[in-house]
């Protein structure tokens, strides 16, 4: 058989697969969104990156030290090179180099001073930054396929829980469950399980 070409179609949190193979009308079904980092994996080689941590209220220096973190659950680095963070409506970083396996990547805005315990993996300008009444982010991979989503549009409300607090600087994590609210852990493990699938991130 000639090597199936896939159009995935991300939709209210699920996503579709279909495959175009030597088989006329061979169509596979619908894939759960919680299974598509590993078929994704299996299929391209990129393993399972997602969003992780996102400070979108900046530290107590500054309201403008924001950062997001991004985590590699795969087994294996992952090349992020040519890779889109996009603050939905406001600005795309573009990303470089690697994550390695169960690692980090933090993302610093302006400059390098904006955590002061945690060397930035990327300094890029965030626009306008990350607005405190909400906001949406987006993690697309080299090809243009969505790898993570997470909307906080509604007052940083994910899932029906607020996460982060622009008062005590706590930021909004991934927990085993979905976002939470915590003591802020650059390029470390967060305060909940850091394992979590696409579906907990409200890909849509």
């Amino acid at each position: 058989l000639k090597t199936a070409v896939e159009k995935a179609v991300i939709d209210t949190g699920a996503v579709s697969s279909s495959l175009d193979s030597t088989s006329a009308g061979q169509e596979t079904p619908a894939v759960a969104a919680s299974q598509w980092c590993d078929f994704y994996a299996t299929e391209h080689g990129d393993p399972g990156v997602i969003l992780n941590e996102i400070a979108w209220m900046g530290t107590s220096d500054s309201t403008s030290n924001e950062w997001v973190e991004l985590a590699n659950n795969g087994n294996a680095p992952a090349d992020v090179t040519g890779w889109v963070l996009s603050i939905e409506g406001k600005k795309d970083i573009v990303l470089s180099g690697d994550i390695s396996a169960g690692g980090f990547y933090l993302i610093e805005r302006t400059d390098d001073t904006t955590v002061l315990t945690a060397t930035a993996d990327l300094v890029a300008s965030f626009g306008t930054g990350i607005s405190n009444t909400g906001a949406a982010l987006s993690l697309k991979n080299a090809s243009g396929v969505v790898a993570d989503r997470v909307d906080g549009s509604q007052e940083w409300n994910i899932g029906g829980v607020v996460a982060g607090d622009n008062t005590t600087k706590e930021t909004a994590q991934r927990g085993s469950s979905g976002w939470l609210t915590g003591t802020p852990t650059p390029r470390a493990a967060n305060i909940s399980a850091t394992s979590a699938s696409v579906q907990e991130s409200g890909v849509n």
